[in-house]
C-alpha cells in the first residue's frame, strides 16, 4: 500500500519564509494595494460625480420649471393686454361712430338750413367730411393721428359754419323772431292744466316733478311755435309721443309734445306763430293737450321765466 509522504513542519516554514522574502511577492502586494486604492477612489469619484450630476439635473429641472412659470405668466399678461386692447379699440370705434353719425346729421341739417333760408350754398359747404372707415384703414400710428387731426379740423370748421349760419338766420328772421318773449299761450288755444314744478301725477296720483306747462285744447287744432328757429327734432319720442323740438340759438330750445300730427321736418326754418303740429294725446297723456318745455343749455327751465302768462301764480 502506497502512502503520501509527509512533509515536515520545518520544511513548510522554510518554504513560507523564502516566499515572504521574495521581492516579486512584495511587488505584487504593493500593486494590489494601489489597485485597491484606485478602485475605491474611482468608486468614490463616481459616487461624487453621480451625486453632483443628480444635483445639477435637479437644479436644471427646477430652473426650467421656473422659466416655464415665467412664460405662463407672460402668456396670461399678453392675453389680458390683448383683451384690454380690443376693449379700448371697441370703445374708440364706438366713439368715432357716434362722432361720424353726429357729423352726418350736422351736414344734413346745415344743407337744409341753407336751402330753406335761401342762403348762398357756396358760403356753407357741408358736403366735405371724413368717414370712420377712412380713419381706421390708415396703417400706422402716425397716419391714424393725422386722420384724427383731419377729423378735428372738419369738426372745427363745422362749428364755425354753424355759428356763421346762426348769425345769418338771425339777420334773416330778425332778433325779435328768435327771442322767447310775449304770450306763451299762443302755442295753442285752450287753458293751462299743469304748471312747471311739482304736481299730482295724472296716472299715479302721487306727487311728481313736471318739466313743462300743459295747455289743454281741442284735438286737431294747431300747435304754434312760440319763437322762430330751426326744427332740430320731429318724430316720436317715448312719453312725449309725437314731439317737435325747435332750436332758437343762444342755448335756448322749446319742445312741443303729445301731438296728433307733425307738420314740420328737421332742419326746417320756422317763424314765430307758425303751425308746427296738430294738437293730440300721443305718448303718456290722458287727454288732448300740448306739453311745452323750455330748455336752456340742455336743462329744462320754467317757461314762466320767458312767458309771464305761463308762470304759476
Amino acid at each position: 500500500m502506497l502512502t503520501r509522504p509527509k512533509r515536515s513542519r520545518s520544511i513548510r516554514l522554510k518554504t513560507l519564509s523564502s516566499v515572504f522574502s521574495d521581492g516579486s511577492f512584495q511587488l505584487s502586494y504593493n500593486t494590489a494595494t494601489l489597485l485597491l486604492l484606485g478602485f475605491f477612489a474611482f468608486i468614490g469619484s463616481a459616487f461624487w460625480l453621480g451625486h453632483r450630476l443628480a444635483y445639477w439635473q435637479l437644479g436644471q429641472g427646477s430652473l426650467i420649471g421656473e422659466w416655464q412659470q415665467y412664460l405662463q405668466v407672460d402668456r396670461h399678461a399678453l392675453k389680458d393686454l390683448e383683451v384690454e386692447t380690443q376693449h379700448h379699440l371697441q370703445v374708440f370705434t364706438q366713439h368715432m361712430g357716434r362722432i361720424e353719425a353726429n357729423l352726418m346729421r350736422i351736414n344734413a341739417l346745415g344743407e337744409r338750413l341753407v336751402e330753406s333760408a335761401h342762403l348762398d350754398p357756396r358760403e356753407f359747404d357741408f358736403g366735405q367730411t371724413i368717414t370712420l372707415n377712412e380713419i381706421l384703414q390708415q396703417p400706422g400710428e402716425e397716419n391714424l393721428l393725422q386722420s384724427l387731426k383731419a377729423l378735428d379740423a372738419v369738426l372745427a370748421r363745422r362749428y364755425t359754419q354753424l355759428n356763421t349760419l346762426h348769425l345769418a338766420l338771425q339777420t334773416k328772421l330778425g332778433q325779435g323772431e328768435l327771442a322767447l318773449s310775449g304770450q306763451g299761450k299762443q302755442v295753442a288755444a285752450g287753458w293751462i292744466s299743469s304748471f312747471f314744478g311739482y304736481r299730482h301725477d295724472p296716472f299715479t296720483g302721487s306727487k311728481a316733478w313736471h318739466n313743462g306747462v300743459d295747455i289743454v285744447g281741442k284735438e286737431g287744432s294747431e300747435v304754434k311755435a312760440v319763437a322762430g328757429g330751426v326744427v332740430s327734432f320731429a318724430a316720436s319720442k317715448g312719453g312725449y309721443g309725437q314731439l317737435v323740438e325747435i332750436n332758437h340759438g343762444n342755448g335756448l330750445s322749446t319742445r312741443y309734445g303729445h301731438n296728433k300730427e307733425i307738420l314740420v321736418r328737421p332742419g326746417q326754418l320756422v317763424k314765430k306763430g307758425q303751425a308746427i303740429a296738430l294738437l293730440g294725446s300721443t305718448g303718456r297723456s290722458t287727454a288732448p293737450h300740448v306739453h311745452l318745455e323750455v330748455h336752456k343749455n340742455g336743462q329744462a327751465v320754467d317757461p314762466g321765466q320767458f312767458f309771464p302768462d305761463l308762470k304759476r301764480t
